[in-house]
């Protein structure tokens, strides 16, 4: 009998706690979103905190340059009512982790550095100036004084630099140029020209803009297997006439009426940051050369023959390249010292 009643007795305190345990859950439930609700909470008021406490959490061991670069960033985040207090945690991170891999030659510069500002910065201006062409006098100082401080960081951090002949394949591919110095209209003194920038730079070449053609984007491909480099040019008709709708009458230009001119290059290594140009020959194609299956070719030296880069004489050029993170690059080239700003395809 003793052992009936404390089977009993047992089984109770299980129906019991099964009771218990039922009740527990909802509870349970409940208080986890009542946390979730004041973290919530907790999180909007952080971005109302001042920066100053904020920043004072950050670790000291980035050095004193960097924590006045995160303060700044750090004041703009919590003076905007969002959650750009969080990307700034983010940015610390990947700050810390890029700092490790020093022997990473490219790759851009790690977020919050001085070279970062600059880079970011620089796109931001040459973004406006179409490829230089818009650019007044304040902007081309402006361009300048920040590639020179990108070229700057890059020394002094001994990255983000190209050293001819080992590092000639970081230049294989097509470039976009952003920026050069020479289609701001510039005069080689420095002052203002008023003519029209053309695409000869300071040299005579036809203007970006006229009443006979429009230059549209310009590239450097490289193809270093062959030492050679071209730069490709997109010719398009007239705004005026495009807009008149006669060149949408032709079947063969209905789609696309551009004429893509191709100047090719022959390059040799003239010092650790520099190489040598010199042209080779040039060939124009459109959409009615393509169905001729015959581009217009025109040649500055003899055929077959090779352009001689060995040293500077009049039918050549030089480009020095003055920072490359794989995805940038700058070069100062020419008689004249033009600046040119290239961006990766």
């Amino acid at each position: 009998p003793l052992r009936a009643r404390d089977r009993v007795a047992a089984a109770t305190r299980s129906v019991r706690w099964r009771r218990r345990s039922g009740s527990v859950l909802p509870t349970l439930v409940s208080a986890a979103l009542t946390v979730a609700m004041v973290a919530a909470v907790c999180s909007a008021g952080l971005m109302k905190v001042s920066w100053k406490a904020f920043s004072s959490a950050l670790p000291s061991q980035h050095g004193s340059i960097l924590r006045q670069r995160l303060d700044r960033v750090l004041r703009r985040a919590t003076s905007a009512d969002n959650s750009a207090g969080y990307e700034v945690v983010d940015a610390v991170v990947m700050e810390e982790n890029s700092t490790k891999d020093s022997d990473n030659t490219f790759g851009p510069p790690p977020p919050l550095s001085e070279a970062a500002e600059f880079r970011a910065a620089l796109l931001q201006l040459v973004g406006s100036l179409d490829r230089g062409s818009k650019a007044t006098q304040a902007d081309a100082k402006e361009v300048q004084r920040l590639s020179t401080g990108l070229a700057d960081e890059a020394a002094r951090a001994g990255r983000w630099k190209l050293t001819f002949p080992e590092d000639l394949g970081d230049l294989e591919g097509r470039w976009r140029l952003l920026y050069s110095s020479a289609f701001a209209g510039r005069s080689p003194e420095g002052v203002k020209d008023p003519s029209t920038p053309s695409l000869g730079g300071f040299r005579p070449g036809p203007p970006l803009t006229s009443p006979l053609l429009e230059v549209g984007d310009i590239f450097q491909q490289y193809r270093t297997n062959e030492s050679l480099a071209d730069t490709i040019v997109q010719l398009r008709p007239p705004r005026w006439l495009s807009n008149t709708g006669f060149l949408d009458q032709i079947p063969l230009l209905q789609d696309d009426s551009s004429t893509v001119l191709t100047l090719t290059q022959g390059y040799s290594v003239a010092a650790p940051d520099t190489l040598r140009f010199a042209f080779v020959d040039g060939a124009a194609t459109n959409k009615v050369l393509e169905v001729l299956k015959q581009p217009l070719r025109f040649w500055f030296s003899p055929p077959g023959m090779p352009v001689d880069t060995s040293r500077d004489n009049p039918f050549t050029d030089t480009l020095i390249t003055t920072y490359c993170d794989g995805s940038i690059r700058i070069g100062v080239g020419g008689r004249f010292g033009e600046l040119r700003v290239f961006q990766r395809e």
